[in-house]
């Protein structure tokens, strides 16, 4: 309903994990809010053969994806928590400044913790991960995503989360592998492109208004 903003998103899978690029459409849905309508994902790799060092093959990589799909620097981001600077580094040096990197350490930040919830996200959420799982959660709880696929739903049903001081806390990626037998590289790809989509606007969560269709495109053309 208006114009329709192309937005990615990047997890970049390091100590074997993979490495996931996705994307997706962010614009105004039937209930007057914003939501985004995921398109698809593709696992990028590298090369031992290339002399071009790993950080900056997944980076170049990258960089052909968004000009392929559209999406502006700004409505790009990526993990850039601890071994994922690098790529981060490559993105905003080979591309643009403007590409948004999304630290999954260190404390939650301090916007609202939910619609529902005013209070600073550090007074609800242990760290920024928790913080990041709890937006995304908000906004599907808020019927303002769409096409969410079989992996991604499952890796995000797996994360179990508990209270620590008062405050909730999603168990650590390494725990995730230890009981569950994988990493959670699809859901964190999926909470950075949900943290795009508030940088670019998207207010998560609220009353959703009553709508059965899979795919609001089919809806707007309906």
């Amino acid at each position: 309903y208006g114009p329709v903003k192309p937005i990615g998103s990047l997890d970049p899978g390091f100590g074997g994990d993979a490495c996931i690029f996705r994307w997706g459409r962010m614009g105004r849905i039937e209930s007057g809010r914003m939501g985004v309508q995921l398109e698809s994902f593709v696992e990028i790799k590298s090369t031992m053969d290339s002399p071009e060092e790993r950080d900056f093959q997944i980076a170049k990589q990258v960089i052909e994806l968004c000009k392929a799909k559209g999406i502006r620097p700004e409505c790009f981001g990526t993990d850039s928590t601890g071994t994922g600077r690098g790529v981060f580094s490559h993105l905003v040096h080979e591309w643009s400044p403007s590409v948004r990197g999304v630290e999954f350490g260190g404390s939650a930040s301090l916007m609202p913790a939910s619609s529902a919830d005013p209070r600073e996200s550090k007074e609800v959420y242990h760290n920024r991960v928790t913080e990041l799982y709890w937006v995304a959660r908000d906004a599907v709880e808020g019927e303002q995503i769409r096409n969410i696929d079989a992996v991604t739903c499952k890796e995000l049903c797996a994360r179990e989360y508990t209270v620590k001081g008062r405050r909730y806390y999603v168990i650590p990626k390494a725990d995730c592998k230890r009981l569950y037998g994988f990493s959670p590289d699809h859901a964190d790809a999926f909470v950075v492109l949900m943290e795009v989509a508030r940088q670019n606007g998207l207010t998560p969560g609220g009353s959703p208004k009553t709508n059965r269709t899979a795919n609001w495109q089919e809806t707007a053309e309906s």
